[in-house]
């Protein structure tokens, strides 16, 4: 019995240190994270809020310093010590093209929707499933992701 109450004891330690683990890393997620990848033209923006543990994304686009497109994402997070899981809600992503890529293209009003939904159908099917990025380091000040092989390091906004 006592072995019982042992092996019982030990197994619901196991349990909550993991899930505190979990739940530090989402505490040390909440609020806002930016990159800037100016080399990729590429700005990125994370708000993660631990409480919902709901989060939002915004990528904007760039050539040459002038803004092309603005991606935005919404969705549910997980989060555990290793591992940063996005769950997108594809009825929460938007696409807003630029004045300057609409005025460099000559793009007609009438066709502005066409391209956007074009995008979004490029765009919903990659994140049907979860987007699953490596925690390489997180601290107070700096969150360091592996994405698809790419290191992109955030700071705290």
């Amino acid at each position: 019995m006592k072995k019982l109450l042992f092996t019982l004891l030990v197994l619901m330690s196991v349990v909550s240190i993991s899930s505190c683990s979990s739940n530090d890393t989402e505490k040390k997620l909440d609020g806002t994270w930016t990159a800037n990848l100016a080399d990729r033209g590429l700005l990125i923006e994370y708000k993660f809020d631990a409480a919902d543990k709901e989060f939002e994304a915004d990528f904007k686009v760039a050539s040459t310093g002038v803004e092309l497109v603005e991606i935005e994402m919404k969705g549910k997070f997980s989060a555990t010590p290793d591992e940063l899981t996005l769950r997108i809600d594809p009825e929460q992503i938007d696409v807003e093209l630029s004045d300057a890529l609409i005025q460099a293209t000559g793009l007609p009003e009438s066709e502005l929707e066409a391209t956007k939904q074009a995008m979004l159908e490029e765009i919903v099917p990659d994140v049907s499933k979860p987007v699953v990025n490596q925690i390489k380091s997180i601290n107070a000040n700096e969150l360091v992701l592996v994405e698809n092989g790419t290191t992109i390091a955030l700071s705290k906004k």
